[in-house]
């Protein structure tokens, strides 16, 4: 008689453990998940935000991703794992955060019919999300889903310039000196308080150069 293996029993249906299912089902195995709260990601739902590390391109397991994309049609660039239209405007190797233009729902659109992820998964594995960016990529989508084009299309965000935030970074100040720009942001640090006497800084700053006579 040939006995039947007993499935692999996982204990907790939070992402770890629905990745581990994933795992032991892209192996041939039947895993048996244990939840002891009432739904799935039971933990999750009641911690309700997160704050992570990194990127969520780098906190997705691979065969979880897999089984989802075979029941979602997505539309995911290889490198970035944005949409193929986001994807060049967030590339971290050509844009920082300061410097990815205002998009919407056209770029966040996948195959799958009325389907978009907003946020930061919608930007895959690049760091560059700003919160107020994932706000104007909701107001897109929502006005798209409401049947309003023109809204849809409309783009109702400038994105603060922070210097840290962009690739034309400005020349450094001289040593000992003020410092006029950028200004202070959640991007920068604290600006430094220097003395009225220092060199560029205060009335000695505005002192007419003093004239002097050759040595004889």
């Amino acid at each position: 008689m040939t006995r039947c293996p007993l499935p692999i029993a996982i204990t907790g249906a939070g992402p770890v453990g629905l990745a581990a299912a994933a795992q032991l089902h892209a192996r041939g195995l039947e895993p048996l998940v244990l939840e002891a709260g009432a739904e799935i990601g039971h933990a999750v739902r009641a911690w309700r935000h997160v704050r992570m590390f990194s990127p969520w391109g780098f906190n997705t397991d691979a065969a979880a991703r897999a089984l989802l994309e075979a029941e979602v049609r997505l539309g995911l660039d290889p490198a970035v794992e944005a949409t193929p239209a986001l994807a060049p405007l967030i590339d971290p190797n050509l844009h920082s955060c300061g410097t990815v233009r205002p998009h919407g729902e056209a770029e966040l659109r996948h195959p799958e019919p009325a389907f978009h992820i907003a946020g930061m998964k919608s930007y895959g594995r690049a760091p560059t999300f700003l919160l107020a960016t994932g706000h104007e990529q909701v107001r897109s989508i929502a006005a798209f889903l409401a049947g309003d084009i023109a809204a849809a299309r409309r783009v109702d965000l400038v994105l603060p310039e922070t210097g840290v935030c962009a690739t034309d970074s400005a020349p450094a100040a001289a040593p000992g000196c003020c410092t006029p720009t950028p200004a202070q942001t959640i991007c920068c640090a604290p600006k430094p308080e220097l003395a009225v006497e220092a060199p560029c800084c205060g009335p000695a700053a505005n002192q007419p150069p003093v004239a002097t006579e050759p040595a004889a």
